[in-house]
């Protein structure tokens, strides 16, 4: 299984460079909005930035006991993600 990481609080993005994160949702399997990119069997995490939204696809994310958001599940060849933060052990 991968590691855990914690969700960024910056994204890059094709039109605005990088952005501050404004906002996380989470979107349970078979719960996508419609207009999600995500396999419908994974959880859909949305960064939400103020000019669009980055997707990525996990098989958990949960909110940690520090508030941050906490994901795991993920492929190890996924680049973006394994330069995330290391989620610390509660």
């Amino acid at each position: 299984m991968s590691k855990a990481k914690i969700v960024p609080s910056h994204v890059m993005t094709v039109l605005g460079g990088m952005q501050p994160v404004i906002r996380v949702l989470a979107h349970p399997p078979g719960q996508h909005p419609k207009h999600s990119p995500i396999r419908p069997d994974l959880t859909a995490v949305e960064l939400v930035t103020r000019v669009g939204s980055r997707w990525f696809g996990f098989e958990t994310a949960r909110i940690n006991s520090r508030l941050e958001m906490e994901v795991s599940g993920y492929s190890p060849l996924f680049e973006s993600v394994n330069a995330w933060k290391d989620a610390r052990e509660d």
